[in-house]
């Protein structure tokens, strides 16, 4: 396979960031934007998978707006008639080798939800540990564009053992971490906040911070990640825990750690 000059430098970054990854969560965000470039789209959300609730979360993206977030937690999900068929599959796979794009834009799917965002091209990629789904990427171009190609997939198929090596790593450091005695001032609160509010690590990390007045810029800085990356975990706190603004995410954060 041949990668130009700009691709090849993609390609190491990805690896890596995917070798290097302490937190699973930054991992995801920081991936999104590489490897939507890499394989040259216009948009991708990293889902997680709970296998006990039974539904996915987006936990990451690359020009994914949250009233996308918001629909395809609450509804789409339920009425997705793509993701099982590629799940199957395990390896990167297009949307058009599973259903054919004639029967996709008749679905309610498509046309309220893929179309309102410019989503027309798909391909998934799918990180299994054994039988488990430990995460995915899901990936599209516009109708302006043309399909991913036998490239893409072989540039993806390169990403996905170590894809999955790092998810399986890290979230095996998360699990870790919570069944150790937290500290009552620092990791409790953390752990409270992920077990009542269903928040990630990192979301419940920045959701803390916010209820006890620290600033954007400030959390950026103390936790080592992108001013964009907390405003991201940020927003999908607001989602999870239905409120808007930070003195009512202060307030539920409270009700919470009571």
């Amino acid at each position: 396979m041949y990668l130009n000059e700009s691709k090849s430098r993609l390609l190491a970054d990805v690896l890596q960031l995917l070798a290097g990854a302490q937190e699973v969560d930054d991992l995801r965000q920081e991936l999104a934007k590489p490897i939507a470039q890499l394989v040259e789209a216009d948009y991708l959300s990293s889902r997680d998978w709970d296998p006990v609730s039974g539904r996915y979360s987006i936990c990451a993206g690359y020009n994914v707006c949250s009233s996308h977030i918001q629909s395809y937690d609450a509804y789409y999900q339920f009425h997705d008639p793509v993701t099982p068929k590629l799940r199957e599959r395990r390896s990167p796979t297009r949307v058009s080798d599973v259903i054919s794009q004639d029967e996709l834009v008749h679905t309610e799917f498509f046309n309220d939800f893929l179309r309102r965002d410019g989503l027309y091209w798909g391909v998934n990629l799918y990180a299994y540990a054994g039988a488990d789904c430990v995460g995915d990427l899901v990936i599209f171009r516009s109708q302006q564009r043309q399909n991913f190609d036998a490239q893409s997939l072989q540039i993806l198929n390169l990403i996905q053992p170590a894809f999955t090596a790092a998810l399986v790593r890290l979230q095996k450091k998360v699990a870790l971490v919570t069944d150790i005695l937290p500290k009552p001032d620092a990791g409790l609160p953390v752990r409270l906040l992920t077990q009542r509010g269903h928040l990630s690590p990192r979301e419940a990390e920045v959701a803390l911070r916010v209820s006890r007045g620290d600033s954007d810029k400030e959390i950026a800085r103390d936790l080592g990640i992108e001013f964009s990356t907390v405003r991201y975990y940020l927003a999908n706190a607001f989602r999870k825990l239905n409120v808007d603004g930070r003195n009512k995410l202060g307030c539920e954060v409270n009700r919470l750690l009571v």
